[in-house]
């Protein structure tokens, strides 16, 4: 509900009471969760710190499932940070022990972490492979909340190749799976990611009432954060068709969300979209503030590809272009271990500055 505070008070309260009780298997599940809740609001080293003790009480409780999800998790926050040998090597130690533990349904979330970590770097083959093997141990468990998320994983990821049929295809499916199982958010997800792949292709329409509809789920369910998502999805719809003055609103409004959630990362998004559309109206002092706004969040999430690009950005507002900047953003981009994100720097970096 968002109550982070009261949240916070209650897990201390806890833990507090487990140690009394010399209770480590209570402890750490406490522990986790005040890990999940720092990771959520981007306090990294906190999340890292707890996940540790969680595991280290699990290992001394010889309790393998409770580590392989505290492990799950510990990965989910490197994969974030873009450590990826880090978060491979987590996802592969938990893997092994759902299996020794014969808990299927705790592997299928952990391969589709592990899919989700090989289609941001671009391995397509084995993202496709571990959301296939998912999906099967859904069906096996009869999770069909599980294996809508992996089907629109795996919509995601023919999205991104251009394979639009059979996107449109698995993620119609997996809205089918969230609305039997009465999942308004999964539901609100895949609606806003259908919206993308018909934004991209132009067909405008279509984009902005699938946008609309998530909204409305979002707000039924409370979720602002889904709600920010699509609003920075409609900003860039408006933005790419010149309606300005609806964008900077959409953008303004999804960036008091992200505050409100305390979501770092989904704040300098909007920041550095909102940079764009000034750059491209020739604002460039505007456009500066905004990038460097963003750039200052990206650093707190430690984001290689945030930083990669809103670098080049700036890079190129300069006259002449700033080289260390240039550098800075070549770095990040080489840091974030995404074929994609380096050739796309490397496109800026030779783009004319009167274009975006």
């Amino acid at each position: 509900m968002g109550q982070v505070d009261s949240a916070r008070g209650l897990y201390t309260q806890a833990i507090a009471l487990y140690e009394k009780e010399q209770n480590d298997l209570g402890r750490a599940n406490a522990l986790q969760a005040l890990g999940d809740l720092d990771s959520r609001l981007g306090q990294v080293d906190s999340a890292r710190a707890l996940y540790t003790q969680a595991i280290a009480l699990y290992e001394k409780e010889q309790n393998d499932l409770g580590r392989a999800n505290a492990l799950r998790a510990l990965g989910d926050l490197d994969r974030r940070l873009g450590q990826i040998a880090s978060a491979r090597a987590i996802y592969t130690q938990a893997i092994a022990l759902y299996e020794k533990e014969q808990d299927d349904l705790g592997r299928a979330n952990a391969l589709q972490a592990l899919g989700d970590l090989d289609r941001r770097l671009g391995q397509i083959a084995s993202a496709r492979a571990l959301y296939t093997q998912a999906i099967a141990l859904y069906e096996k468990e009869q999770d069909d909340l599980g294996r809508a998320n992996a089907l629109r994983a795996l919509g995601d990821l023919d999205s991104r190749l251009g394979q639009v049929d059979s996107a449109r295809g698995l993620y119609t499916q997996a809205i089918a799976l969230y609305e039997k199982e009465q999942n308004d958010l999964g539901r609100a997800n895949a609606l806003r990611a259908l919206g993308d792949l018909d934004s991209r292709l132009g067909q405008v329409d279509s984009a902005r009432g699938l946008y609309t509809q998530a909204i409305a789920l979002y707000e039924k369910e409370q979720n602002d954060l889904g709600r920010a998502n699509a609003l920075q999805a409609l900003g860039d719809l408006d933005s790419r068709l010149g309606q300005v003055d609806s964008a900077r609103t959409r953008y303004t409004q999804a960036i008091a969300l992200y505050e409100k959630e305390q979501h770092n990362l989904g704040r300098a998004n909007a920041l550095q979209a909102l940079g764009d559309l000034d750059h491209r109206l020739g604002q460039v002092d505007s456009a500066q503030t905004r990038y460097t706004q963003a750039i200052a969040l990206y650093e707190t999430e430690q984001d290689h590809m945030g930083l990669a690009y809103t670098w080049a950005k700036l890079a190129r507002l300069s006259t002449p272009w700033d080289t260390l900047m240039a550098h800075k953003a070549k770095k990040h981009a080489q840091q974030s271990a995404s074929p994609q994100v380096i050739n796309d720097v490397e496109t800026l970096l030779q783009t004319p500055a009167t274009s975006i």
